[in-house]
């Protein structure tokens, strides 16, 4: 009887080292989650530079209205930030007599913070101002290439439009479409 709870004991002692060891290796040999960790590590040490850099001195942060223009110029693709509209526009579009359905998925880049998050509390307006855009498209031009195009332009111009009637600023430099469907 002893011994068969001592084989019991070990036995599970035995698989709790076995699951412990397994989540250490695990955790170890995940490059995602490694990557995630050295990426915190950097923004962590980043903002502290960004910090000290501010109580330096501000003389060098003046804002000129004559390089307003020139912002979009002045950042590279470490500064973009990106975000994606939910949930995804799907609308009706004409096809001669039919009707066709045209879904898109919406990204745009902006590079302050500031104006990522006011086009989040714009949202409703934008998003408005998107479907009436893409719902008086025709299906034909927008099979080609440049029929795509345009409307990518054309909903840069709207989102601008929005943005700069509510914020003074137009917020975001470019529009990209991440699904462009129509069926």
């Amino acid at each position: 009887m002893r011994k068969i709870l001592l084989m019991g004991v070990a036995a599970i002692l035995l698989v709790v080292i076995a699951v412990v060891s397994t989540l250490a290796f695990v955790k170890i040999s995940d490059p995602q989650q490694a990557a995630a960790e050295v990426v915190e590590e950097d923004d962590v040490e980043e903002e502290d530079d960004v910090e000290e850099e501010v109580e330096e001195g501000d003389e060098e942060d003046e804002f000129d209205e004559e390089d307003e223009g020139d912002e979009e110029e002045s950042f590279s693709g470490a500064d973009a930030i990106y975000y994606e509209f939910h949930p995804s526009f799907v609308v009706n579009i004409t096809d001669g007599d039919r009707a066709r359905y045209l879904a898109l998925d919406v990204s745009v880049v902006g590079y302050q913070q500031a104006h990522i998050d006011a086009l989040r509390a714009h949202m409703p307006a934008v998003r408005n101002d998107l479907i009436i855009l893409f719902s008086s498209q025709d299906a034909a031009p927008l099979r080609a290439q440049e029929g795509k195009e345009a409307l990518r332009q054309e909903a840069l111009a709207v989102i601008r439009n929005v943005m700069q009637s509510k914020l003074g600023q137009p917020a975001v430099q470019e529009v990209y479409f991440n699904k462009f469907v129509i069926q």
